[in-house]
């Protein structure tokens, strides 16, 4: 065996690689003390969670869990300045809210969508009901925008396109063109790049994804709100900001349905 591939080598490689995280993950951890921008992000993300497991409560438990556990996710990934991984989990926030959106209306395809998840079915005109659990996620972003026309405030119709725009945006981190051929070229790297810029930038990215996440799941039904304690309604207001819940206590809102769907 070639001195390169052995054992004794690798494991003192694997020690010398396990000390170079150790340094970079402490002096990030040190110098998140001080970040406004690290600290914004984690106000957003314990609003988040919070507002997601209590909606939780109340109905679609593991797509509410998963979106409060990606809140979670979202805080560590930015402490560590994993941001490519970040936006990646914002998708999939914006995901579990969409499949809420549709299942809401469709009982039918959200029992079958969580009796065997991870299929896709991009046509399957003999059966309906599978080609809508297993869609493909355009198919449930343009649903969502549709319904939330008919939500009387405007914040659902607002809060969809919203979304829908956020997403298109943070996708591109999941094409690897983006990683390769960007002025950025995050896969090159070991680690994504980090400075008072691109901290802004996720900082902004992040409250506009969970702000808008929790509005839409509320607007598709209003009576998720009532799942909330003080302190958990405290949080959903200061994230939708001032004026939306001035809107929402204040005026209709929210989608109407019959309550055997609810």
């Amino acid at each position: 065996m070639s001195k390169l591939l052995h054992n004794k080598k690798i494991a003192a490689d694997y020690e010398e690689f396990l000390d170079q995280v150790r340094i970079a993950t402490n002096a990030h951890l040190n110098s998140a003390h001080a970040d406004p921008d690290l600290k914004h992000v984690f106000k957003c993300t314990m609003a988040a969670h919070t507002v997601l497991r209590s909606f939780a409560l109340r109905r679609c438990e593991k797509l509410f869990n998963a979106a409060a556990g990606i809140a979670r996710r979202v805080a560590i990934l930015s402490i560590s300045r994993q941001l490519s991984l970040l936006r990646v989990e914002l998708r999939r926030l914006i995901e579990c809210i969409n499949w809420f959106v549709y299942f809401a209306d469709h009982p039918l395809e959200e029992a079958l969508f969580l009796s065997d998840p991870g299929r896709v079915v991009d046509d399957m005109k003999d059966d309906p009901i599978a080609a809508g659990a297993y869609g493909l996620p355009a198919f449930y972003r343009a649903y969502m925008k549709s319904v939330m026309k008919r939500e009387p405030s405007g914040i659902g119709s607002k809060a969809a396109s919203e979304l829908a725009s956020a997403y298109a945006e943070l996708s591109m981190e999941v094409h690897p063109a983006y990683g390769v051929a960007s002025p950025s070229a995050t896969l090159a790297l070991a680690a994504d790049r980090y400075d008072t810029k691109l901290a802004s930038k996720m900082r902004i990215e992040a409250k506009r994804v969970f702000t808008h996440a929790v509005a839409a799941a509320a607007a598709c039904d209003p009576l998720l709100l009532s799942k909330l304690d003080a302190i958990d309604r405290e949080w959903f207001d200061w994230l939708v900001g001032q004026n939306w819940a001035q809107i929402i206590r204040g005026t209709e809102f929210g989608l109407q349905r019959s309550s055997t769907l609810l």
